[in-house]
């Protein structure tokens, strides 16, 4: 998503040119997307996926490894950002990952979610459960098409 949602220079592309390449993504028969983005056919995303695997690690563990990260990728763009589009690790993002993504409403809208797809969910809590899910033939299955 951050390759559809970004351009150059950390510049937003405009909204209808990534709802039309997402569309395109959504036609091919299979795709993995990784990242929120609720303005970007959220719904339609989660209605039309096999599986649906939220992350919920702690907010420190995930700040680790954003910072790791970082490191691997300073003054580069990572494979699954947008060219042009240098890894950062400002106080914005830091913000982000320990309060701002995880506010009440956005774990609620989780737990909705949890809810509605409970036969597609995947809710994966640390790095061990991360590890056994790659081992799992289906997941395998799936991220090697």
């Amino acid at each position: 998503m951050d390759q559809i949602n970004y351009i150059s220079d950390w510049q937003y592309r405009d909204t209808d040119e990534a709802i039309e390449i997402l569309q395109t993504q959504l036609t091919k028969a299979s795709w993995i997307i990784d990242g929120n983005y609720s303005n970007l056919m959220y719904q339609e995303r989660l209605a039309l996926a096999n599986f649906i695997i939220v992350l919920q690690f702690s907010r420190w563990s995930s700040l680790l490894r954003v910072f790791k990260r970082t490191i691997k990728y300073y003054k580069k763009s990572r494979p699954d950002m947008s060219e042009g589009c240098p890894e950062r690790f400002d106080l914005e993002f830091i913000w982000w990952i320990l309060y701002a993504g995880r506010t009440k409403a956005k774990r609620k809208n989780y737990d909705k979610i949890k809810y509605k797809y409970h036969d597609k969910v995947i809710s994966i809590k640390n790095q061990r459960q991360l590890n056994q899910l790659y081992q799992e033939s289906d997941i395998q299955k799936l991220l090697k098409s």
